[in-house]
């Protein structure tokens, strides 16, 4: 909110500044600007004044006494003559100095006749050249009268001078009368004509302030939605979508200009995106729920089979050491009643040794048959379990593909924005200067759409993570059930194989009991005690293989267990990690 404000503050301080210094520089150029004519006009005049005078003297002036005192120039009584006529021709118009002269071959002016007082020291000598300008010598030449633009002499000061060419008789131009004005004529009407400017100037000045202060109030009206629009911009960006709808649809604004269109269009896009990702969030959800209940299920089941494989793998490690204790006693039975001349005591204690070892290998291989038997059915279960998990993480995908669906919807939206805020700068372009403010908020409003694109398009790169590893887990599903139907076929040979050991296991049993029934009978019937040896040893042998295939059987079955379980951890995590991405957003 204070970041929104402060934005607003520098936007509507530098719209401000800017119509302020426009303004400002106007109303400046307006003064310096009636300064500058009133000064000229006030030169105008009295250099049109000037060239009046200068006209009139000139026509009515002595012309052939001034042609016979060219013939000789010089300060003789005739130049006195003229010359007081001169300066008391100067006093009666109060200029500074009124002279005659002459334009000599090289165009240069030369004073002839300065009127001034007789023994006055700025009087001229005859002869002395002045500095008439020479687009002013070429109108004299050609018979007009002309005039100097404001002159600035060290010595004599700031003047203007004016000229009228002098005829005789026969029209002819015999010189010129020049008559310099003083400047201080010219200061005093444009002072005067300043001062009576003052009051427009004021009441300009009181116009431009009521002008700065209403367009003020106009912008601060104006830029007042911006502050919601950035606010909700920044909740939206941040996950907290229900806060953004709240404050867009809690304000009213009825703009109708680009911002309040902005306005309108961020609302809209607002209450949309709420209605959209609360369904996303609700769906999954749930789904991630159930996913965690399954995994969660899925992995206490691989647990209690891991144990129980455990337990097989030791049970089968025990009567894989049965299996060939039994061996070792039947070839050593078999030794025995090779040597048969060795006693029939010895083989009487062999045949009870025999017979004890088949009755321990039996109750073994029945309690291992059984155990295989709960193996299978807790392994069909395991089945079933992972099938429905696979289920799961099916419908999982689904809802990310419903989820990136929505998201393209909100980059189709976000791309509104923008061309929303291009319209504006456009709009704002075709104002010119008064609507270089909009082009700004324009430029803004685009900013945040791209925002909300890079907040789609982090979200996207989430839900992408999320679909990738859904597939790694479907995929380790996939593994696991061949897995599980590989544990359960093996667990179904286990069981055939473990069948026909007890099988063997019994026949050995009561092969041992009549062994040690017939033993009192063996020195009778040894041939018959040395092929029932051979047939033990056989059926022990047998056995040991039997028994090491099942063994071998249980590691690959407590391999695929611990893979399994791997699976389910693995699993678990994605679906707590979904639950976390879900969190952040609040709708």
């Amino acid at each position: 909110m204070e970041s929104a404000d402060r934005k607003k503050g520098r936007l509507v301080v530098r719209l401000a500044s800017a119509i302020v210094a426009i303004m400002l520089l106007l109303l400046t150029a307006a003064a310096v600007t009636q300064i500058g004519n009133a000064k000229q006009a006030s030169e105008s005049a009295i250099r049109s004044y000037g060239m009046k005078l200068a006209e009139s003297y000139a026509a009515g002036m002595n012309a052939p006494a001034y042609e016979q005192f060219l013939q000789q120039p010089k300060e003789n009584e005739q130049y006195w003559t003229l010359r007081a006529e001169l300066d008391r021709y100067r006093s009666q118009i109060g200029a500074l100095y009124v002279y005659f002269v002459v334009i000599d071959e090289q165009n240069n002016p030369v004073i002839l006749i300065d009127g001034q007082p007789k023994g006055s020291e700025l009087a001229s000598p005859i002869g002395e050249v002045t500095d008439i300008p020479p687009a002013a010598i070429a109108n004299l030449q050609q018979g007009k009268i002309a005039a100097s633009p404001m002159i600035s002499n060290p010595e004599y000061g700031d003047y203007i001078s004016t000229y009228s060419p002098v005829r005789n008789e026969a029209g002819e131009v015999i010189g010129v009368i020049g008559i310099d004005t003083a400047a201080a004529d010219v200061k005093e009407i444009a002072d005067s004509v300043i001062g009576d400017s003052v009051p427009v100037f004021i009441a300009i000045a009181i116009l431009t302030l009521i002008a700065i202060l209403a367009i003020l109030f106009l912008l601060s009206r104006a830029l007042r939605p911006l502050k919601v629009i950035v606010t909700a911009a920044e909740d939206m960006a941040s996950g907290r979508l229900a806060e953004a709808e709240k404050l867009l649809q809690g304000s009213n604004f009825r703009s109708r200009n680009e911002i309040g269109a902005a306005y309108r269009a961020m609302a809209d896009m607002s209450g949309k995106l709420n209605v959209i990702f609360r369904d996303i969030v609700s769906q999954a959800n749930r789904t991630s729920r159930q996913l965690v209940e399954t995994s969660g299920q899925f992995a206490d089941q691989s647990a209690g089979l891991l144990d129980m494989n455990r337990t097989i793998d030791e049970a089968m490690g025990q009567m894989k050491d049965g299996a060939r204790a039994q061996q070792v006693s039947t070839v050593e039975t078999s030794r025995s009643m090779e040597d048969i001349t060795s006693g029939v005591e010895r083989v009487s204690r062999s045949s009870l040794l025999v017979a004890d070892a088949s009755r321990s290998a039996l109750e073994k291989a029945s309690a291992g048959l059984a155990t295989i038997a709960g193996i299978r059915g807790q392994m069909a279960r395991i089945e079933d379990v992972s099938r429905g998990t696979n289920d799961s993480v099916h419908m999982l995908e689904s809802h990310s593909d419903a989820i990136v669906n929505a998201l393209i919807s909100i980059r189709d939206i976000a791309e509104q924005t923008k061309l929303l805020a291009l319209n504006a700068s456009i709009e704002a372009a075709r104002a010119g200067e008064h609507g270089r403010g909009f082009a700004v908020v324009a430029a803004e409003v685009r900013k945040l759409a791209d925002s909300s694109g890079t907040a789609v398009a982090d979200i996207a790169s989430l839900l992408t993570s999320i679909q990738e590893e859904s597939t790694t887990i479907a995929e380790r599903m996939t593994a696991g059930n061949d897995e599980i139907r590989e544990g359960v076929r093996l667990s179904q040979d286990a069981e055939e194989t473990m069948r026909a050991l007890v099988d063997r296991f019994q026949f050995v049993a009561e092969e041992s009991q009549e062994l040690s029934a017939a033993s009192e009978e063996m020195s009778a019937s040894t041939e018959e005690a040395a092929s029932a040896a051979h047939t033990i040893a056989d059926i022990a042998a047998m056995a040991a293989h039997r028994s090491e295939e099942v063994a071998i059987l249980a590691a690959s079955q407590l391999e695929a267990v611990q893979g399994m379980t791997r699976s389910s951890q693995a699993m678990s995590e994605m679906a707590q990690h979904l639950q976390h991405a879900l969190l952040k957003i609040k709708v």
